[in-house]
């Protein structure tokens, strides 16, 4: 981003592209190609290759992904050449607050990130095992982490809290324009003259949300309540006028299944009862307890079975949905979204596992995006996101070993943030 002529290695530009036409039907030779050979596979019932299943599990989450980047391009467009795609309505900005609370966990000495049983080179060609999960290199080989006490806010932050944020810092303050504009998030546009009573384009302006299916007003809809989507810079920006911090891909992780697990227990088990001080590693302890179960398990799943089921994935919606208004009784478990509607934003930088060789079939996919350790902090430098959002098809954004990433300083990325702190439990 910094420097536009340096860059990972692309396939050589040619001096003339094809056809709409002829590209549309090379697609949809693929396409038949592809589905004749997993209706073949369905209706034989019979062995296949890892090899031949995983080239075909790569190409529908490419392509998956990349049908939500180029939404992200959509939504950069002038509103009124946007063919909507469905009819939305906008609830009106009811002025309540995030029902955000800090969530505590008193941390692990070897927490597990990554996939424990998926290697392209020792599955090869042989036969596809049961119930396999495939992962992309960078998910590979799982690897054991120590993670210190922390706290976690339950909500991301919205778009009214982050317009208090630059209404705060801009107010009388010393930046200079061109700082406070890198601060304004590209998910925004501009509803009304910038140009008002205070002669503050942040005070006066009136910013909607740019969807595919309108862009409603920050100030007067619900979109107040909307996860902000924001760059990596934007968010630790903002957590840093906080006196916070973004959470680590770990802690993000660990946060998020043992949350989604304890929750599940806690809705079918009345005892142990849940206290606001208690970690909630602690209180999911408790609870696999008392039903004689172990939580060493739970922490190796690749796909995360205790996700909301109503989480906003997948195009449920065609836009973020507000967070929890409604504050939780003390004596149980707050109300927390960690997936759905945007991507998070965390404070790590894209690195190979321990031990990451790269995909024989895909080398360039992770490995031409890590970078040195001298560029971390630079907004060209990749940094992880996690969960997925309101576009991410659910097997990628349930799959909680899932590592994607973008530049620091990349502004289109529907990625929102939370904050998260230290502790001393």
């Amino acid at each position: 981003m910094e420097d536009p002529t340096i860059c990972h290695n692309h396939s050589e530009v040619p001096d003339e592209w094809p056809s709409v036409d002829k590209i549309t039907a090379y697609r949809d030779r693929v396409r038949r190609r592809i589905t004749a050979w997993v209706d073949g596979y369905y209706a034989a019932n019979s062995a296949v290759s890892a090899d031949a299943a995983r080239h075909v599990w790569m190409a529908f989450e490419h392509e998956a992904m990349h049908i939500e980047t180029l939404l992200y391009m959509v939504l950069q467009m002038d509103p009124v050449d946007i063919r909507s795609p469905a009819i939305s309505t906008f609830g009106p900005n009811s002025s309540a607050q995030p029902a955000r609370s800090w969530i505590s966990y008193s941390g692990s000495p070897a927490a597990v990130l990554g996939l424990t049983a998926d290697s392209e080179t020792a599955l090869g060609a042989a036969a596809l095992p049961t119930g396999h999960v495939f992962g992309w290199d960078n998910e590979s080989p799982s690897m054991s982490v120590a993670i210190k006490p922390f706290r976690i806010h339950t909500q991301p932050i919205t778009n009214s809290e982050y317009l208090g944020f630059l209404k705060a810092i801009s107010s009388g303050s010393a930046r200079a324009d061109g700082e406070l504009d890198d601060l304004i998030p590209q998910s925004w546009i501009a509803l009304s003259s910038s140009q008002g009573p205070t002669g503050n384009k942040l005070l006066d302006a009136d910013y909607g949300v740019r969807t595919a299916v309108g862009t409603p007003s920050i100030s007067k809809t619900e979109a107040a309540l909307w996860p902000v989507c924001v760059s990596q810079a934007q968010a630790e920006a903002y957590a840093s006028w906080c006196g916070k911090r973004l959470p680590t891909e770990a802690e993000w992780t660990y946060a998020t299944r043992t949350y989604h697990l304890a929750r599940a227990l806690s809705a079918n088990t009345p005892n142990p009862a849940y206290s606001c001080a208690m970690p909630v590693d602690k209180y999911l302890g408790e609870l696999l307890a008392a039903q004689g179960a172990s939580g060493d398990a739970h922490s190796c799943q690749p796909y995360d079975m205790f996700a909301p089921s109503n989480a906003n994935i997948g195009l449920s919606h065609w836009h973020p949905t507000p967070v929890p208004t409604t504050p939780a009784s003390p004596d149980c478990l707050p109300e927390a979204s960690f997936i759905g509607s945007a991507w998070e934003w965390t404070s790590t930088p894209f690195h190979p596992f321990d031990g990451f060789k790269p995909s024989p079939m895909y080398p360039g996919y992770s490995a031409d995006f890590f970078d040195p350790p001298e560029t971390h902090g630079s907004d060209s430098a990749h940094y992880i996101v996690k969960g997925g959002s309101y576009i991410t098809h659910p097997r990628i954004a349930l799959r909680q070993t899932f590592r994607n990433w973008y530049q620091r300083g990349y502004p289109y990325v529907l990625a929102t943030f939370r904050l998260c702190e230290d502790a001393s439990l």
